[in-house]
């Protein structure tokens, strides 16, 4: 095969993850976003007077913690057999990689290999990939997944394609499919998370929104549309802010409404950054209140390749940065959706792809 120019992968792998279809990267839209198309049924979002978000927080030292670090790493050779991960590289569509991942409440990482048409479930162990369990089916256009916390259902999410959520009971094997066709275009390609709640299924829209899908028992849920991403108490959404900074704005989880309406932000936090801002990777609350954000990074310089970088910064409760780390860096032109998952121990996992297969690190102190 005959190898792409530097160049031309490297501005591939900047927007290999934010792909809603051959050809059509979806890009970072200013927020607030009207998520439902003028003549389409269903919720919509309210846009909020100029003076919603104009609280500021106070300056807020930084917290002592005991610092993050990268505890478990493994790789994945690229393959078909147990322990591999599915890439495909057509000479005339998109190349693809593992599309998602997730992490059940026993730290079993769910791996969304569609190229495989599986999921795979794994631990990491001493640096490698084991109990692996290889046999559960997904499609080729799924682009999602979300596991229960104890690991008795799994969610599928096909938002492109087919355009059906599927509930799969993992001790009978038996599958619930849910229709999506219904809702409109911009929510169904502005999707970049799923997640089960008490509550049910919920799909987060651009880092900004929740869009509830379905009940547990795969029953079509009420109409929903929250504001932003729950953490503890509050609810946060994300947004690119400027060319290097994005900003989280926090407001408190009991005065958000049902239809997506603004109350005024308990705080609102900038994080600036060395390099231009590329897309945000991850938004993934932890369970003390506290979330990381992850973004994708570049410099570009004129008659160079770009220099590309991933950064997480850990955000407190109060809006107060309290550490940065540097997860492994994406190389290839391969799409994936999230590559990014907490998981019930407060750990951070991360995907990254190489020529050398795919590698996945947890974060924890």
């Amino acid at each position: 095969m005959q190898k792409l120019p530097t160049l031309l992968v490297a501005i591939l792998a900047l927007t290999a993850c934010r792909q809603i279809g051959p050809g059509q990267p979806v890009g970072e839209r200013p927020l607030p976003l009207l998520l439902a198309e003028p003549s389409a049924p269903g919720p919509t979002a309210t846009a909020p007077a100029a003076a919603t978000v104009a609280q500021v927080s106070p300056a807020i030292p930084q917290v002592a913690a005991q610092p993050w670090h990268k505890s478990a790493q493994a790789l994945l050779p690229w393959g078909a057999a147990p322990g591999q991960a599915g890439r495909a590289l057509p000479s005339e569509a998109n190349p693809e990689a593992p599309s998602s991942l997730a992490v059940s409440a026993d730290g079993r990482i769910w791996l969304l290999d569609q190229v495989n048409a599986r999921v795979t479930v794994f631990r990491l162990t001493d640096g490698q990939v084991t109990d692996v369990e290889a046999d559960r089916p997904a499609t080729r256009t799924t682009q999602d997944l979300a596991v229960a916390p104890d690991g008795s259902r799994l969610w599928l999410l096909d938002r492109l394609v087919r355009k059906t959520l599927t509930r799969v009971d993992l001790a009978t094997g038996l599958a619930s499919v849910l229709p999506l066709g219904q809702l409109p275009a911009s929510q169904l390609a502005g999707m970049t998370a799923l997640f089960e709640r008490s509550d049910g299924v919920w799909a987060e829209v651009e880092h900004s929104q929740l869009l509830h899908l379905a009940m547990l028992d795969a029953s079509v849920a009420p109409p929903q549309l929250r504001l932003g991403r729950s953490a503890g108490k509050l609810v946060v959404r994300v947004q690119k802010a400027q060319k290097n900074a994005v900003m989280l704005m926090a407001y408190a989880d009991s005065q958000v409404g049902d239809q997506g309406a603004i109350p005024a932000a308990t705080w609102v936090r900038t994080l600036t950054f060395a390099q231009d801002v590329l897309h945000i990777a991850g938004v993934d609350p932890l369970p003390d209140g506290s979330l990381w954000v992850t973004v994708d990074l570049a410099t570009f310089r004129e008659g160079q390749a770009p220099v590309l970088a991933r950064e997480a910064v850990l955000v407190g409760a109060q809006g107060q940065e309290i550490q940065r780390i540097h997860p492994c860096l994406a190389e290839g032109p391969e799409e994936q959706l999230r590559t990014t998952a907490t998981g019930a121990d407060g750990a951070l996992y991360q995907m990254c792809r190489s020529d050398a297969g795919l590698h996945v690190e947890r974060w924890s102190r």
